[in-house]
This record gives structure tokens, sequence and C-alpha cells, in this order.
């Protein structure tokens, strides 16, 4: 912590001092005090935080149950209700409806631009994501913006059999369509 470094220092005084002498961790526990405490390695900065939160003196409250009302209308119905109120008139040309039905693809017009919709609500199936590809590629072959929406679940991080692995390199595929 310093704010002019060695080579000002040598310059100013035409001393060498180093960085550690100047500012460093030893100095400021030992000297200056701006710091509670050293530690030498990692392991031993985890220790030193944990002894620290330990005399904190602070308890989680209690969680709250509490009660509520389900929604009125179903989630199922969520994706169809925010394009609709998105696009104008309400018109959407989906493109490939009956295939890869976890994801909507379609052309449509926002404030009377032209614009493709790559849209989901929840996982990606391989056929989704192949379809998912093919409109991203058309539309940049047609040279059309595209809006995303999406919610989709979290996927795996590490694949543990061969149809994840499969699936991921799916995903990858739509997902490179899009660079």
């Amino acid at each position: 912590m310093f704010l002019g470094g060695p080579p000002l220092v040598k310059a100013a005084t035409g001393e060498g001092i180093t960085p550690e002498e100047l500012g460093g961790a030893r100095l400021h526990t030992k000297v200056s005090g701006c710091l509670d405490h050293f530690a030498s390695s990692e392991k031993e900065a985890y220790e030193c935080v944990r002894n620290i939160i330990s005399t904190l003196n602070f308890e989680l409250p209690p969680e709250e149950t509490t009660e509520y009302d389900d929604p009125l209308y179903s989630a199922d119905e969520l994706l169809g209700l925010i394009l609709s109120r998105l696009i104008d008139g309400s018109r959407f040309q989906e493109f490939k409806a009956e295939y890869g039905t976890t994801l909507v693809t379609g052309f449509a017009h926002v404030e009377g631009h032209l614009v493709g919709i790559v849209a989901n609500d929840g996982e990606l199936t391989h056929d989704a994501s192949l379809k998912g590809s093919h409109f991203v590629q058309l539309c940049s072959q047609r040279s059309v913006p595209i809006l995303f929406i999406q919610n989709t679940a979290p996927h795996t991080a590490n694949p543990t059999s061969l149809s994840q692995v499969w699936m991921a390199s799916l995903f990858s595929r739509l997902y490179l369509s899009c660079s």
C-alpha cells in the first residue's frame, strides 16, 4: 500500500528499497498497524478468516415459511404471453413448429423491424438444439437480427454419460452458430 513505487523513492532519495519494505504486508502488520493479520500461506489465511468469522457474534435468522397463493395462470402459457406482448400485432410465423418443441423459433416484426426469435422455457433437447442451430444459421444467411428469450435449466458441469456428452456437443453447436 503505497502511492509511489520503489523507482520513485530511488529518484527522490537515491535510496534503493523493495516493494515489500516500502509497503508490503509485513510492514503494515508490524509497523503501521494497517493490517490486523498476516498469513504465510493460503491455508493459514483460511484459518485466520475462519477465526475472525467465529468472533462476529452473528446468528442466521430463522427461516420463515410464508403462505402464498398459487398463480392464477399456468406457467406453460408464459412463453406465448411474453411473445404476444413483444411482437407487432402478436403475429408470429413459427419455424418447425412440430419439431424440437422445447424451443420456439420463428419470424416476427418488432416495431416494424423483421427479427428472428429463439425462445425456450425449459431444458433443451437434442431436436430443439438442432432446430435452433438451423434457425440461427438461416437468420444469419438472411441478415435477420435475432431476439433470444431464454429460461434454461442449468446443465451438469461435468458430463458423466455418453448421452450427456452428446447433448453438450449439440448445445455447443447451437451456441457456436450464434457467434
